[in-house]
């Protein structure tokens, strides 16, 4: 009762580049809220574009334009005003959303993955493609490289990356990866890659994969986001919160 938040679920929690906290949460229906720090701005259908709201991941551009995805496709707010962004494929559930500074977005999600370059977009799924699994969790831009984390399941999984349309996989027969499941990866401010997995963390410098434990068994050692803020780590985990401090 400290906060206009009253909603049972919060879900995903993301800071932009101006300190602005934005999150979903239902009220019970669904809306968006932006915390400044001082003030609770609170955004509904009424402002939004979309039948529903429902927010899996947000991402942010250079010109500091929002995008959110979850089951309702992708929209942006640009600061003032929100629009939907169309995509090539209808119906999707978004897992994952990013945008680099080239303006290209890569979408995960359900049934594959969707990457807009140069005026279009570029459909990639398991049948066409190198995609490893349909299911896709994750999706980061790093050093001109999209970095693709998997839904776990059946067959490989893992880490895929990809750069000028060549594609490099990691999985548990050919890598150190602890898990099939990646479904968070974040930078640091030293440069260092983080993945979460349903067995551990990944840390990756140079290329070079390092699994990290906390505990032991599978299903004991569960992550399930990764913030950074600069040299501090955040870890949410199925056992509690971890803080790093590097």
């Amino acid at each position: 009762n400290n906060s206009i938040i009253k909603g049972e679920s919060v879900t995903p929690i993301f800071t932009d580049s101006k300190g602005n906290i934005w999150l979903n949460y239902s009220k019970p229906n669904s809306e968006i809220a932006k915390f400044d720090g001082k003030d609770w701005t609170i955004y509904t259908t009424k402002e939004i574009p979309v039948s529903n709201i429902s927010v899996i991941d947000f991402a942010e551009d250079k010109e500091g334009n929002i995008y959110f995805g979850g089951g309702n496709g992708v929209f942006k707010f640009n600061g003032v005003s929100w629009s939907k962004v169309k995509v090539s494929k209808k119906g999707i559930t978004v897992r994952a959303i990013d945008v680099n500074d080239n303006g290209e977005i890569a979408i995960g999600h359900n049934s594959g993955l969707l990457v807009y370059s140069n005026g279009k977009w570029n459909t990639y799924d398991d049948k066409n493609s190198e995609l490893q699994l349909s299911v896709v969790r994750a999706v980061k831009y790093i050093d001109n490289k999209l970095f693709v984390g998997y839904g776990g399941g059946f067959g490989n999984g893992g880490l895929s990356i990809i750069k000028n349309g060549k594609w490099t996989h990691f999985n548990k027969k050919n890598s150190k990866i602890p898990d099939h499941m990646v479904r968070d990866i974040e930078i640091d401010g030293n440069g260092t890659i983080w993945m979460a997995t349903n067995n551990g963390m990944i840390k990756m410098v140079d290329g070079k994969i390092e699994p990290i434990y906390f505990r032991e068994g599978r299903y004991k050692n569960t992550i399930l986001d990764i913030a950074t803020e600069g040299n501090i780590l955040w870890i949410a985990t199925n056992f509690g919160l971890i803080k790093i401090t590097q």
